[in-house]
């Protein structure tokens, strides 16, 4: 191998690279050419002098394979690149990152298996539905709360036998907005404005099969064919805060959107969970506080081949709180919890209550450490088959 780059306190930094590897394996009463990579890579990276950052890097390898001697690989050109800006503007007024990663290759396509452990020790549970004596990967559900004790097998993912070749796409993107960087002395309008902040964040990850290069390049194209996808995650979250860093009254209200599509050998696996959420905080006095938390939204599953699990519901929850600090030792709270979901009617219709009434109590020992201690009472209903895996 070989590289030039220039020196690391310059202002730009770029730095270019070559590598050559070649591997030998036996053949016979001699050692002989197996494959042979070459490598190039160029990378920079440049700090402004507001103290804003870009980097960016590109790799290729090309690999190739002597048929005779290692027939059980495969040739492949690959090529990663990736860049990141870390930057702020209006006098930090407003802090963003953005990340863009592109590259190819190969991977294996995976399946999973569940394998028995210790009871209590899994997350899963068998559940023989048909009644036949035999394990069906259908049957496997997670631990509900009942069930946790005697929980003894966990899922494991397998390498399979088969390779997909892979474009890989990932974009992440984060903005937090705070006018109180610049606002936090004025009156008026502008006061009022320097109490609210944002944070807002934009993840998506892909793997496609091989695909033209503009959709190659293009990070938000998300409603890929089946034919072509491996695997998809997306996450969209925005949060709003009011008097983020006032100790006496606070309110965040955020929106979440996450999807994840996968592609097993027993077909795709498919998840969406939308929610909004808003969470108020009081401290009235010294020793008496309020916390209250609500939210609403949906979550769906959906699998190809375990398609009696799958389920589509909305939900609603609410989580009051109210804490008396009896001095600075003692603290107790007393809470209340309220959660109502129903499946969607072409799954079932099945609608599910859950009430908790509860308390809890912290004790701070000086030097000593802090106790935690925490009793609620849960009343449950359920009208559908209690250890399905929408139950």
């Amino acid at each position: 191998g070989a590289f030039i780059k220039n020196i690391d306190s310059a202002q730009l930094r770029y730095k270019l690279e070559y590598t050559q590897r070649k591997d030998l394996l036996p053949e016979f009463t001699q050692l002989s050419s197996a494959s042979l990579s070459n490598n190039f890579n160029a990378s920079t990276d440049f700090t402004q002098k507001n103290g804003n950052r870009f980097s960016g890097s590109v790799t290729y390898r090309e690999f190739t394979v002597n048929k005779q001697t290692a027939s059980a690989l495969k040739p492949e050109r690959t090529i990663l690149a990736r860049v990141e800006y870390d930057y702020a503007f209006n006098k930090r007024v407003f802090v963003a990152n953005t990340f863009y990663q592109i590259g190819s290759g190969q991977e294996l396509r995976r399946d999973f298996q569940f394998v028995e452990v210790l009871v209590g020790q899994g997350q899963y549970v068998w559940k023989d539905f048909n009644k036949d004596g035999t394990q069906q990967l259908n049957e496997f559900v997670l631990a509900g709360f009942a069930d946790k004790p005697q929980a003894n097998y966990i899922k494991v993912f397998l390498p399979s036998n088969s390779f997909i070749s892979t474009h890989i796409n990932q974009f992440n993107q984060t903005l937090n907005i705070n006018p109180a960087a610049v606002w936090s002395n004025k009156k008026g309008v502008k006061k009022i404005i320097s109490k609210f902040s944002n944070l807002s964040a934009l993840k998506l990850d892909r793997k496609t099969q091989r695909l033209n290069t503009a959709s190659f390049l293009n990070p938000f194209l998300l409603n890929v064919n089946d034919t072509s996808l491996i695997s998809l995650n997306s996450l969209l979250r925005n949060t709003v805060f009011f008097n983020r860093s006032n100790p006496t009254f606070g309110a965040d209200y955020t929106y979440q959107n996450q999807r994840s599509k996968l592609l097993l050998t027993t077909g795709f696996e498919s998840r969406t969970r939308a929610e909004h959420g808003l969470n108020i905080r009081w401290n009235a006095t010294n020793s008496w506080s309020i916390l209250g938390n609500a939210s609403t939204g949906n979550r769906f599953y959906a699998s190809d081949f375990f398609s009696a699990n799958n389920y589509n519901y909305t939900f609603f929850e609410v989580k009051p709180r109210i804490s008396y600090q009896l001095n600075n030792q003692v603290r107790l709270t007393v809470l209340y919890g309220y959660f109502e979901g129903r499946n969607a009617k072409l799954l079932g219709n099945q609608l599910a209550k859950s009430n908790e009434l509860g308390a809890e109590l912290r004790l701070s020992l000086t030097k000593q450490g802090v106790i935690n201690g925490k009793l609620s009472n849960y009343q449950i209903t359920f009208d559908g088959e209690a250890q399905s895996q929408l139950g």
